[in-house]
């Protein structure tokens, strides 16, 4: 194990090198300049010059991209041109709100999606499975902008039982950080929880037909044990591989659920730095969830094993 763990690691610098460079072009090739945004339209060409050879924006794409990534495996992202302030710091501050979305988000998911799954298999061609059907292609199809705002529309102005926007700190006001936390949890949630529950459909009815599944049945035993000792357990592999992949919908999901709600992540972190054209923030928002996709298929590979004793790594 530790020895395919460090051909994995190793197997991630390139990756990694790669997502860096498509970090750094991209965020250059934004229109505008960041000297003009800071110091306003009406300041001179002196003034500007002077302030992009301070932030070393005159020098070439390739000597800006060495001397940043330099910066970056010494664990400096550069400095906010707006908040003058460490990108890291920022960062480190914006991501307890976003994990605790992200993880909530995925929580939901699982947790309808899973059941919802395995009853549309075991239901197959009744109004359970079309029901299902139904809901998860409503899901699959719905922009989360769109739904985010029904929400708001909804719970927030008619019916007035929960915040329209904000976020307040589990660990000063509990009860009112799920409140602020229920309506972007389902907005990044629900798409996720479709597709997972279509891979389990799938996966399940695959598994039904197995020789082991009839023969399980054929000793009497309840249709609770079947699916839940033997059907859902070889099941598992497709379905924690589509959860790990759809992480990288959850981290592409939070830049607008985020923005939506004021909710204070890396996603609201990344529109802002965007709009402002703060480079060093926006490329280490980016960078970071990048990496976090990258290690997240990583653990997903490693519970292959977990669940499925057969393979050997």
């Amino acid at each position: 194990m530790s020895l395919y763990i460090g051909k994995r690691l190793i197997a991630l610098v390139p990756v990694l090198l790669g997502v860096t460079i498509m970090v750094f072009l991209l965020i250059h090739m934004i229109p505008g300049d960041p000297a003009v945004t800071m110091l306003g339209e009406q300041a001179s060409p002196e003034a500007v010059a002077a302030l992009r050879q301070e932030m070393g924006l005159d020098r070439p794409l390739s000597v800006q991209y060495v001397t940043w990534l330099g910066r970056t495996l010494h664990g400096d992202l550069g400095r906010s041109l707006f908040a003058h302030a460490p990108v890291s710091e920022l960062i480190v501050q914006k991501m307890v709100p976003t994990a605790e979305l992200g993880l909530a988000a995925v929580a939901l998911s699982v947790v309808i999606a899973i059941p919802a799954g395995i009853l549309s298999a075991v239901r197959k061609n009744t109004w359970a499975d079309y029901g299902v059907t139904l809901v998860s292609l409503f899901g699959v199809s719905m922009p989360n902008f769109w739904l985010g705002i029904t929400l708001i529309l909804i719970f927030a102005l008619h019916l007035r039982i929960l915040p329209a926007a904000g976020f307040v700190p589990f660990t000063k006001a509990p009860l009112q950080n799920l409140r602020y936390l229920v309506m972007p949890t389902i907005t990044l949630g629900l798409q996720l929880a479709a597709v997972v529950a279509r891979q389990t459909r799938s996966a399940v009815l695959e598994v039904l037909r197995e020789d082991y599944v009839r023969t399980a049945r054929s000793k009497g035993l309840s249709q609770r044990t079947v699916i839940y000792r033997h059907v859902l357990k070889n099941s598992l592999i497709p379905i924690v591989t589509v959860v790990g992949l759809q992480i990288g919908r959850v981290l592409g999901g939070v830049v607008i659920t985020e923005t939506i709600f004021a909710w204070p992540g890396l996603g609201k972190l990344a529109v802002d730095g965007i709009f402002a054209r703060d480079f060093p923030v926006v490329q280490g928002v980016t960078l970071v969830m990048a990496a976090a996709f990258v290690f997240v298929n990583l653990v997903v590979d490693l519970l292959y094993g977990f669940f499925d004793p057969r393979i050997r790594y």
